[in-house]
């Protein structure tokens, strides 16, 4: 029985096998699958600045965001760097990961059980903390939400995370980590 439990759960744990994505759009043509009609986005331009902004519409050519206060405005593709929008997270992946390791705990905890001579405590116990750690994965997952790049052009490569300007950092020396103790 012991055994059966213990392959049941390396099949489990062997099917949580993650999936590749497709690649990010390089033109605009190819936006034109991705981005929609009121998609909330992040625009990142030539220059460096950041900008809120909804889809109105994709063409091959351009394209029409709603951008707060100014407006409708137009956008070629010479002048945009970066798009992305706000995704939450898949919440079928936190339960997934949460039944994993809530069925090892009860594993667990089931068979050292299992020595009061208490019938069934296996399956009983992998059900009760699996479904905890269900729960307690969807709870985590909701909390998640990311940023997903629908567009990037083509030639230099943009770092997710923007760095401060040379000219914009603190001429003073950065301190080493850690603590000084005086006496």
């Amino acid at each position: 029985m012991t055994k059966t439990i213990v392959a049941v759960f390396l099949i489990m744990i062997g099917g949580a096998v993650r999936t590749q994505a497709q690649d990010t759009p390089r033109s605009l043509s190819e936006l034109g699958a991705v981005a929609h009609y009121g998609d909330r986005v992040r625009v990142l331009d030539v220059y460096g600045r950041e900008i809120r902004a909804l889809i109105y519409k994709v063409n091959e050519s351009d394209v029409e965001m709603s951008v707060w206060p100014i407006g409708l405005t137009r956008w070629n593709e010479s002048d945009i760097r970066r798009i992305q929008r706000p995704v939450d997270d898949s919440v079928r992946n936190g339960a997934r990961n949460g039944l994993i390791v809530g069925g090892a705990l009860g594993l667990i905890q089931g068979l050292y059980l299992r020595t009061t001579h208490i019938r069934g405590i296996v399956p009983l116990s992998m059900a009760l903390h699996g479904a905890l750690g269900m729960s307690f994965g969807i709870g985590l997952d909701a909390l998640i939400a990311r940023q997903q790049v629908i567009f990037e052009r083509p030639g230099e490569p943009v770092p997710v995370d923007e760095t401060t300007p040379f000219a914009m950092q603190s001429p003073a020396p950065v301190k080493p980590p850690g603590f000084t103790l005086r006496f």
